[in-house]
């Protein structure tokens, strides 16, 4: 139960019923919605302000037809006209008592509109670096993406929630480094500082500690792609275990890693330039340049 619609609908049959030279083009465009300052009532229409020119009808006039018409509905219990042209209205009790009934009567479904008709959408969003723990920018987009996921959802969306995870790269090399400079502190015990671009945070000691404790065959060998594995694997858990007390959960978690190694990058490249929706060309150019350039 939607009363700005229902309302709306109202005066557009009151309209059609009325005035038979009615440009129906102007009927989409009028709007029912709450008004800003609420003192003013429940409903606030723009109809007189968009029509009144075409009907060639004094705005008053139509604005105290309107109401005079709208009123005889139980739905409604009074009305007002505010220049340049809004009408505000104010529902009766009655209406007030049945929406209640309904959201009551209807908690799951009060409020759905099947804008989406299970149309796909893919909703990428976090993606923070493998390399580390999550910072309150990273919690910021987790809860905005995540609220808009279930907002989509809620509307009809076949909506799958993404983590792309980069573990690819000279970030996922340095952080393996520093992992692995920890445990040859811990194991010599020294204090071998960082080298420049290495990661900071207690959090990579943490992590060489148990895989010292684990007895783990890694550390002094050149084998930095395992190692490179265990810390991402690790932040990883670390961030997957601060998203689950958001109440935040992904569908998939995307390795780039994988993507490459599994050439999935090339395959869709092939596909894209067989279908010839792939443009080569300067990303700076304007759209008129680059409109212009695939015309000739």
């Amino acid at each position: 139960m939607n009363i700005y619609n229902i309302t709306k609908q109202k005066i557009i049959n009151i309209l059609v019923n009325k005035y038979k030279n009615l440009d129906t083009s102007l009927i989409n465009n009028i709007s029912c919605e709450q008004p800003k300052n609420l003192k003013f009532g429940d409903i606030s229409t723009n109809v007189v302000m968009l029509v009144h020119k075409k009907l060639e009808v004094n705005k008053e006039d139509l604005a105290n037809f309107l109401i005079n018409e709208l009123i005889k509905e139980d739905m409604f219990l009074e009305g007002n006209f505010v220049m340049p042209g809004f009408i505000n209205i104010k529902i009766s009790n009655n209406t007030l008592i049945n929406l209640l009934d309904n959201l009551i009567n209807n908690k799951k479904t009060f409020g759905f509109t099947n804008l989406g008709k299970g149309k796909k959408v893919n909703i990428e969003f976090v993606s923070a670096n493998p390399t580390g723990p999550l910072h309150i920018g990273h919690v910021r987009g987790a809860v905005f993406g995540d609220v808009l996921a279930k907002l989509m959802q809620k509307c009809g969306f076949n909506v799958t929630k993404e983590y792309y995870v980069n573990d690819l790269g000279n970030q996922v090399t340095l952080l393996a480094k520093t992992t692995k400079l920890h445990i040859k502190n811990y194991i010599n015990k020294t204090e071998v500082p960082l080298e420049a671009g290495m990661y900071k945070g207690n959090y990579l000691k943490v992590l060489a500690k148990k895989i010292i404790d684990k007895k783990i065959n890694i550390g002094y060998a050149n084998d930095l792609e395992e190692l490179k594995q265990i810390s991402v694997d690790y932040n990883l858990s670390i961030i997957k275990e601060d998203l689950s007390k958001l109440g935040i959960k992904f569908d998939i978690y995307t390795s780039e890693k994988e993507l490459h190694v599994s050439n999935k990058i090339n395959i869709a490249l092939e596909k894209l330039e067989k279908k010839k929706l792939i443009v080569l060309g300067d990303f700076r150019e304007t759209k008129r340049k680059r409109n212009k350039r695939l015309e000739s």
